[in-house]
This record gives structure tokens, sequence and C-alpha cells, in this order.
């Protein structure tokens, strides 16, 4: 008989990673891809959004190559934050895909700062814009990339680009969401003013679904290049730093998580947004 067993997927900064875990939370096969990161420019940080779907199905096939007789009963995805991927209206993307290493969206950080106003954008968003965030990225494509963004139907974060190979749907979910710096952490949808002083059309964003919820089901192409069967179900998941936080069991104020790895971070969970208007 086959065991029920989850495919979990985290879409990180240099590989991808993927775990089959039962429901006693048991690994029972792990798999991982690497990618590189593209810096055509001294402060630029690019990625090709296809070459994460190719490391996707072999990480995949990898894990699940280790798991004897499992039955994949959802599929889970993790993925790194803030980045911009833009994609036609063919599903294709655009370009390279700008990840949230990358620094060429300084000035653009400072003007719309000063559009928005910097309290004002840390009540709405929770914190001050710094480069490689979605907001500062997209302004700086509309300035220097205008034909790019005339052609994109769909902007996406990291993970959301994988949610889409998975499923063909335009989904994202909070925990993500609110690392572009064009989200709504009060109302938990998108920021509209923000997207505005960004100059960017408010229909090119995934709709929001919660973390839990299930984004879409698994089409017949992609599981074909993952080795499943379609139409299991995938969840919304979320940025890697929360579901970190989560699988840490970093779940209430008294204990802080603190993670080292291409990008470093300190969380501590609270029940509702905790705001510095001083941005520290």
């Amino acid at each position: 008989m086959s065991t029920p067993a989850v495919l979990a997927l985290d879409l990180g900064t240099g590989s991808i990673k993927a775990l089959v875990v039962d429901q006693q939370c048991q690994v029972l096969g792990s798999g991982s891809s690497q990618y590189p990161v593209d810096r055509p420019h001294d402060g630029w940080a690019e990625q090709g959004p296809m070459s994460w779907w190719t490391a996707t199905a072999e990480a995949a096939r990898g894990a699940l190559g280790q798991a004897n007789a499992v039955e994949i009963a959802a599929i889970g995805i993790s993925g790194q934050m803030h980045g911009t991927v833009l994609l036609d209206s063919s599903g294709s993307p655009v370009r390279a895909a700008i990840i949230w290493e990358d620094r060429r969206s300084s000035e653009q950080v400072r003007t719309l700062t000063e559009r928005i106003g910097a309290q004002r954008l840390i009540e709405l968003c929770g914190s001050p814009l710094a480069t490689g965030f979605q907001a500062a990225t997209l302004a700086w494509l509309i300035e220097r990339e205008p034909a790019s963004i005339a052609r994109t139907a769909h902007v996406l974060l990291p993970g959301d680009y994988l949610r889409y190979r998975l499923t063909g749907e335009f989904a994202t979910e909070p925990s993500d969401a609110s690392s572009t710096l064009l989200f709504d952490i009060d109302r938990y949808d998108w920021a509209g003013e923000v997207i505005d002083a960004v100059g960017i059309d408010r229909d090119l964003f995934p709709k929001t679904l919660p973390s839990a919820a299930v984004t879409g089901t698994l089409s017949e192409r992609a599981a074909n290049d993952l080795g499943l069967q379609p139409g299991i179900p995938v969840t919304g998941g979320g940025g890697d730093a929360p579901l970190a936080a989560l699988a840490a069991g970093a779940t209430n104020a008294n204990t802080l998580l603190l993670t080292i790895s291409t990008g470093s971070q300190a969380i501590l969970p609270a029940e509702l947004p905790v705001v510095d208007l001083a941005g520290r």
C-alpha cells in the first residue's frame, strides 16, 4: 500500500531543494539542483526562470526516486522572496528575473520613498523600501526597459512563477506578497496607492489566496516533467523566511529565529503586524 506524502519544493537563490515528507514529518526522499546567478553588470543579479523549472524537475525526480511506494497527496512551495518575474501573454518570460540581491534600483528607491512618503510606505507595507524589492525593480524597468513592461501580462514573485509552472494558475499568498513592498499588510491585498506611485497596471498582479489554500492542481504537462500524476493539489505555501520560522518552531513571540544563508534574517513572530515608523 502506498504511503501518503507531501512533495515540498524550496526555490532558493543558488539551488532548489525537494523533499518527500510523510504524515509524521519523516523525510522519505530528498533532491536538489543548482542554477547560476547571472551578473551582467556590477550590482546586478538575475536568473533565468526556465532554469528554475529545469532544476525543479531534476530535484523532484531525485526526491521521488528515493521515496519508495509513496502517493503524493499535495505539493507545497517555498521561494526566495522580493524578486521580479515578468511573463508575456503566453506565459513565457519577457526577460531574466531580477532577484532580491540586485542593487540597480537605488535611485528608484529614493524617488519612490519621496513620492509616497517614508512613513506612509511603512504604514502600508511594513518596512522601508530597498533595492531588490519588486516595487523598486518595477520602477527601474519602467524607466530603463519600457519595451519589457509593454510586453508584460503578468508580474510574479519567483515562488509564484514555480506555482504557475506547476498549475497554470497566477496566484500568490500574503507572506511572499508582503516582500514586494506593493502589498497592504493590514488589508492583505495589493496596495493600490503604492502600485499607482510606481506607475504600473494593477491588473498585472496575481490574485492573493491564504497560505494554506489550494491554489491549483498539478497540470498534465508539469506532471510529466516531474514524474507524477496530474491533479495533485498545490498549496499557497509562502516565502522562504516565514516558512523557515514555522519549520524551526518559531511560532510565538518567545522564540527568535536567526537564519544565516545567502541572505540573513532575524524573525520574531507576532499575532499582528508590528510597524516601526522609524524604519529600523
